[in-house]
């Protein structure tokens, strides 16, 4: 489902400035085209651990300001603890690789449609990110979870996940992907990027700063 933008496809290159430091701004008018303008060679910014992360800030975010990280190879993560009250349970921010050897870049794949599960729209974070929002709708049964896949011009991508406690996700996962007939049902989906991907967004916008100092899609180094 895309929302939102009508797509150029092999019309011209995007609009916006060429890469420089520090990050310059992408148009709006970007999320138009196909292609973006982002190096394919900056050194990737997140470590993909938590040790980015200040926990006074987290706190200041309405997050616990814990976190754990995946020590998983090739699936690096930091998975910060969601505060009280709210109805995340945690949000992970992951190290997303390219699908394959063959393949030089992770995000362009994600910035035309290939991995979403229900609800893809292409955006620009902080004026300076090409990003993806979607929905996550893997696993049984389905929980929902709101995403944004982020371009910093590496080969790299940084994806932003917020997990919802179960007793909230479980029963909205039931009514975006039914078990009866596993079709999504687009409505709900919908209703549920408008609820609960505000705040990943808000969250995203303050996380990335702390990964990406003066940084951006079209930042060279």
């Amino acid at each position: 489902m895309f929302a939102g933008m009508a797509v150029l496809v092999g019309c011209s290159s995007p609009p916006g400035p060429d890469p420089t430091m520090p990050a310059p701004s992408i148009p709006e008018e970007a999320i138009a085209y196909d292609d973006v303008k982002s190096l394919e060679e900056r050194p990737y910014p997140y470590t993909g651990d938590c040790s980015q992360f200040d926990p006074g800030r987290l706190r200041e975010l309405g997050l616990a300001g814990t976190g754990r990280d995946s020590g998983v190879p090739g699936n690096e993560s930091c998975q910060l603890d969601g505060g009280e009250g709210g109805t995340l349970a945690q949000v992970w921010i992951t190290v997303e690789y390219p699908p394959n050897p063959s393949v030089d870049r992770a995000f362009p794949d994600f910035w035309n449609g290939g991995n979403h599960s229900g609800h893809f729209r292409r955006t620009i974070l902080l004026d300076r990110y090409y990003a993806v929002q979607q929905l996550d709708l893997r696993g049984v049964p389905t929980t929902p979870r709101c995403e944004y896949v982020v371009d910093t011009g590496s080969p790299q991508a940084i994806r932003f996940t917020g997990l919802l406690h179960e007793d909230v996700g479980a029963p909205l996962g039931e009514l975006i992907k039914p078990t009866t007939t596993w079709e999504v049902n687009e409505d709900q989906a919908a209703s549920f990027v408008t609820e609960h991907c505000p705040r990943m967004r808000e969250i995203t916008e303050e996380l990335l700063p702390m990964i990406d100092p003066d940084g951006g899609s079209l930042a060279t180094g």
